[in-house]
């Protein structure tokens, strides 16, 4: 007999710990008690070393890929009802939409990492924009409980969706500890210094005025500036900025390392820099701060939360190309400036933890499960 106290995770979503919203998947669930009833459902290219990490849960197999008909499927409350009396399972977690009608009467969680649709048309492609328009409303409203990556997204869920606070639990990202421990024997792979920013190649990163502030940098300092993230819409403009700007040569693209290559590239780094328009959290500053690395970014209210004082926030509508270009040179051309963001960033890392957030994830579940 199954036992009717099982979770069942919608993780067809997840592959690899690619994504920032895969990796804290992985780094939460990785930390709950093993003595909670987990099954899976994932897709064919789900990553076999996660299964190995994850002895205590079940893995099911629902689609091949993430492919349309896979998506529509998906999307069906009678495809999630008749899995979920299959396997037994009272509480249905997702970090995707839809939460569609008819899953039955399982308790129904949703983690909502942004709302990037609502700040601007142009941060995800129309099909997306039109999924999230349509179906973010009735899945919130359907949802038991609603979890937000930072009390930014939290107040925007309330303010745009009016989720009631006793609905809401905020449950932030943290950052793997390895980073802060390293050994530092990763050697530069580069002939120069360099500056690193890490993200998908989009237009709500804003690496356009990154690059347009480091060609203005670049006759002073003979460093490189270093991208490291899948394009997502961005590529082409970064190129011919850098090329219209004659600094090509001094801008290196990495679209995909390894966990071991990033860790080297954000310890060997001169200056993180996180230059987004929007996020629903900013856990590049954390890794760049656990890296031991003075930090850059815009002082975005998601920035603010993360970051407090110990990051130099540079205002993005204010002359945003000038303000990075001023904030690198400061750093780069005085080391007591940069020691200090290094030890105020190791002082901030202290508020967070995967630690803390697991735990308030599994009380969260246990709650649930009760109800």
């Amino acid at each position: 007999m199954i036992s009717r106290n099982r979770i069942a995770l919608n993780w067809s979503v997840f592959s690899s710990t690619a994504t920032g919203a895969s990796r804290r998947a992985y780094e939460l669930h990785k930390r709950i008690s093993t003595d909670m009833n987990f099954v899976a459902f994932v897709t064919k290219d789900f990553s076999s070393k996660w299964m190995k990490e994850f002895p205590h849960f079940e893995f099911v197999q629902i689609g091949s890929s993430r492919s349309l008909s896979h998506r529509l499927k998906e999307g069906s409350g009678a495809f999630w009802k008749k899995l979920l009396d299959q396997h037994g399972c009272s509480l249905w977690v997702t970090d995707t939409l839809p939460v569609s009608a008819g899953i039955g009467r399982v308790r129904k969680c949703i983690t909502v990492h942004d709302l990037r649709y609502l700040a601007s048309r142009k941060y995800v492609s129309l099909k997306r924009y039109a999924l999230l328009k349509m179906f973010m409303p009735s899945s919130l409203d359907r949802a038991d409980s609603v979890i937000a990556v930072s009390d930014w997204t939290g107040e925007q869920l309330k303010t745009h969706y009016s989720v009631p606070s006793e609905k809401l639990t905020v449950i932030p990202n943290s950052v793997d500890r390895k980073l802060a421990g390293s050994s530092g024997t990763w050697c530069n792979e580069f002939d120069r210094p360099y500056l690193l920013s890490v993200g998908h190649l989009e237009k709500r990163k804003n690496f356009e005025t990154l690059v347009r502030a480091f060609s203005t940098v670049a006759d002073s300092w003979d460093g490189l500036l270093v991208l490291v993230g899948k394009d997502q819409g961005s590529l082409r403009s970064i190129k011919a900025i850098a090329e219209s700007n004659g600094i090509s040569d001094r801008l290196i693209l990495k679209s995909s390392v390894s966990y071991e290559e990033l860790t080297g590239l954000y310890e060997n780094s001169e200056i993180v820099i996180c230059p987004s328009l929007y996020e629903g959290f900013g856990i590049t500053l954390l890794e760049g701060m656990a890296a031991g690395r003075p930090v850059i970014a815009t002082g975005i209210p998601p920035h603010l939360e993360v970051a407090g004082n110990a990051a130099l926030l540079i205002d993005p509508l204010e002359e945003p190309i000038n303000g990075f270009s001023k904030g690198i040179l400061q750093i780069l051309n005085n080391s007591e400036l940069a020691k200090t963001f290094v030890d105020k960033g190791f002082v901030r890392l202290k508020q967070f933890s995967w630690e803390k957030s697991a735990m308030k994830l599994e009380t969260l579940y246990k709650y649930l499960l009760e109800e």
